[in-house]
This record gives structure tokens, sequence and C-alpha cells, in this order.
């Protein structure tokens, strides 16, 4: 049976659940101490995409969802109640979004947009059918403070 635990109780200069903003430069000490947690780590780097269809093309690809999942928000957004499936033997992922001030830049409407979908997953996640149950968060890292906690 799944307990949840969330990102914060880990990293508790990370409030709330669900989805966190951190400070940039502190992606290995997050990745490092969510690993000794249990937690599968997935990553993107908002760098290395350009504009938010690359980016959910990206989560889609490492989140192992189906490539139509990356076509838009709302793919994404049905891609994302299927994690559980997707990731049968894992209990607890957290997606580390490296350089997600990128897309808060240039595209601050889709940047919120995506921050609530990535929130909602959570929820669908762990309200998923039993035995199907999963502890997803994220954690998106920022340059020059954008409202970060350094963890």
């Amino acid at each position: 049976m799944t307990v949840w635990t969330s990102v914060s109780e880990h990293l508790p200069r990370l409030r709330g659940q669900a989805f966190h903003v951190a400070a940039a430069g502190t992606e290995s000490e997050v990745g490092m101490v969510l690993s000794a947690a249990g937690f599968a780590i997935v990553g993107v780097n908002g760098a290395e995409l350009a504009g938010r269809r690359q980016l959910y093309r990206g989560i889609a690809a490492v989140l192992r969802l189906p490539d139509t999942a990356g076509a838009n928000l709302d793919a994404l957004t049905d891609g994302l109640r299927d994690l559980p499936r997707s990731w049968p033997a894992t209990d607890r992922m957290v997606l580390l979004w490296s350089r997600a001030d990128r897309l808060a830049t240039e595209d601050l409407l889709a940047w919120t947009m995506l921050a609530q979908v990535l929130s909602s997953a959570s929820a669908q996640a762990w309200n998923a059918e039993p035995g199907r149950r999963m502890v997803f968060e994220t954690v998106a890292f920022v340059e020059g403070g954008f409202g970060a906690d350094q963890p």
C-alpha cells in the first residue's frame, strides 16, 4: 500500500505539495534527498526545449506517456491521468523541471497553466484506483528568485 509522503516532508523549505518552486542550482541536492526517500526521479530541462509545445513533448517523453500526450496541454492533461499505469512499479515519483523560469519569462500564462495541470496530475495519481495509486509531485527550478525556496 502506498503511503502519502510529500516532497516537503523531506525538504521542509519547499512548502506545500504537488507543485514546488525551488532555486536553480539546487537540483542535485533535491534529487539526492528525494531519491534517498524512495522517489523515482524524472527530469526535464527547460533550457533545452524552446517553447511550450516542445516542453509538453519533453514532459510526456520523460513520463513515458503516449506520444500523443505531448501534442498540446489538453493532450498532456489526458496523458497524465494514466500516469500510474505508465509506471506500474512506481509508487512515488517527482518531476524535476530545471530552467522552468525560461517558460515563465517567455509565456507566463503557459507556465501558470502547466503548473496547474501538473498540480492536478498529483491529485489524480493519488486518487487513482486502488493498487495503482502514486505520489506524484513536481519541483520547478528557477533562476533569479521568482518566488523560489532554497531546499
